[in-house]
């Protein structure tokens, strides 16, 4: 089941103005973005050490913007690619792309409002 996402209620949260995470939004769906475009290659090569490293890191920088199943679901990946697991890393990098494009098309709708 998918959580909600308010980007207003991120905002108090976090204790700013929703017009103050605009380009914290941006930053962060441009450099997701360039960190997918990795994991491909560290997928093909079995280069788990490294999968690990990106899935930690798309955990924290999605934790940190409240979007708690994108955290889980790099959690998991994370696991996973220290574990060494590899075939089950392809569906969680599905699933956390389908996330990212549900998310971001949401603040996305939320900022041309």
């Amino acid at each position: 089941m998918q959580e909600a996402y308010c980007v207003q209620e991120v905002a108090q949260d976090l204790g700013l103005e929703p017009e103050d995470l605009k380009e914290i939004y941006e930053s962060y769906f441009e450099e997701t973005h360039e960190m997918l475009g990795q994991w491909e290659v560290l997928w093909e090569t079995k280069d788990t050490d490294q999968l690990a490293k990106l899935f930690h890191g798309l955990k924290g920088a999605s934790n940190n913007l409240r979007m708690n199943e994108l955290g889980e679901l790099a959690n998991r990946g994370e696991e996973l690619a220290k574990a060494g697991i590899q075939d089950s890393i392809l569906e969680i990098m599905e699933q956390f792309q389908q996330e990212l494009q549900r998310i971001e098309q949401l603040v996305t709708e939320f900022y041309q409002g």
